[in-house]
């Protein structure tokens, strides 16, 4: 199609992008760019007391309740970083079928959950 047709075609219609338009389409990309910021600034705070928790690389051992009683009773475990001493003796050797359900962590206080079922065989 020559550019005499396609002109002609287009003859009613005003060229280029009114003042409103450009404002509003300057006022959208303003937007994103601020929100794109708050992000990226969030994620680094996130990723720096990530880092700050993780500087020493510190091993956590999982420490139960001491007491039978509070271990029947279901009293979370709790993280310690020294190597905890054993409860008890062990179980037998595939005395007990062990599912993990969930696993959550949190950093702002360092903590981990996990729920677990234990079914004897």
């Amino acid at each position: 199609m020559s550019s005499r047709k396609a002109h002609e075609l287009r003859a009613g219609e005003p060229a280029g992008f009114t003042l409103l338009e450009c404002t509003v389409a300057l006022l959208l990309f303003t937007l994103l760019v601020l929100g794109l910021s708050r992000l990226t600034v969030a994620h680094d705070r996130l990723v720096s007391s990530l880092d700050a928790w993780l500087a020493d690389d510190p091993v956590y051992y999982v420490d139960q309740a001491d007491d039978d009683l509070a271990r029947v009773l279901g009293t979370p475990a709790r993280l310690s970083e020294p190597v905890p001493a054993l409860p008890g003796p062990p179980p037998a050797p595939a005395a007990y079928a062990v599912t993990v359900q969930s696993v959550s962590t949190g950093l702002d206080p360092a903590t981990a959950t996990a729920v677990v079922v234990m079914t004897e065989l």
